[in-house]
């Protein structure tokens, strides 16, 4: 029971990295105020400490989830 426990707890950590990463992406702000297009995305440091405590597939999984999760709720910008 202590292995499937362990693989419930990454899977677990994984959602609650994803879901503070999709948080933090929509606070985006601008680096030079006279280029509103350069933006500063503090989601990619929740992504990056996920990936140190949960490996690389952890970390992939990480950023899938919350660029999916983004685009879902902003829609994906391309015109139909």
């Amino acid at each position: 029971m202590g292995k499937s426990l362990d693989k419930m707890h990454e899977v677990i950590g994984v959602a609650v990295f994803a879901a503070l990463g999709t948080i933090l992406m929509f606070f985006e702000f601008p680096i030079l105020f006279w280029l509103p297009f350069l933006k500063i995305d503090l989601s990619d440091v929740v992504t990056l400490i996920g990936t140190f405590a949960f490996g690389p597939v952890g970390g992939v999984l990480i950023a899938l989830l919350k660029s999916m999760v983004h685009v879902i709720v902003t829609g994906s910008g391309v015109a139909v």
